[in-house]
């Protein structure tokens, strides 16, 4: 079984999340459900309401049991990495965080990091036209895309970007 997170792209009413759980073959039919609106009774509100949402996270292995703990835990915001736990933020996640387009690459094994105004990923990869930009409708792309590591070389200039940003804000909140 596979736990997952949504976080939606703006509040309904107080819900920012919704938490679930699918066998891990039925993962990206679940996924499906919940964004043409058949899934959760959550989810069928948001999608009426025209919210969209992200998979934020995934714990694999899990069972019904870890979801409820998670439930019982309070706001899923604390597990959420789009939110406030950085340090869980898969590449792709990562990637989005600093500007980037991350892009599932065409055999999908890794993702790789665009500027939105540029065809070279980070690594100087061009991209084309079997590459899969994420966040994705697709759920099989979107699922692969926080499951996968990023690109080595794009990943190193996106640690650079972040100890750079956090040496700002660093600086910034210092003077």
């Amino acid at each position: 079984m596979t736990v997952y997170l949504l976080h939606f792209d703006e509040p309904f009413g107080h819900a920012t999340h919704y938490l679930g759980f699918a066998e891990e073959e039925r993962l990206a039919i679940r996924l499906d459900h919940h964004r043409r609106g058949t899934g959760s009774n959550l989810c069928k509100h948001v999608a009426a309401a025209g919210i969209g949402w992200q998979l934020a996270r995934l714990w694999d292995g899990a069972s019904r049991t870890k979801e409820r703990q998670i439930k019982n835990q309070g706001g899923k915001a604390g597990v959420c990495p789009l939110c406030s736990r950085p340090s869980l933020r898969s590449a792709a996640q990562r990637m989005s965080a600093l500007g980037y387009i991350p892009t599932l690459s065409p055999a999908g094994s890794v993702v790789h990091a665009f500027a939105p105004d540029n065809p070279s990923a980070l690594c100087g990869r061009e991209m084309g036209e079997s590459w899969r930009a994420l966040p994705s409708v697709d759920s099989v792309v979107e699922i692969a895309g926080v499951r996968r590591s990023g690109c080595v070389r794009c990943m190193r200039r996106v640690v650079r970007l972040e100890d750079y940003e956090a040496t700002l804000q660093r600086l910034g909140a210092s003077s």
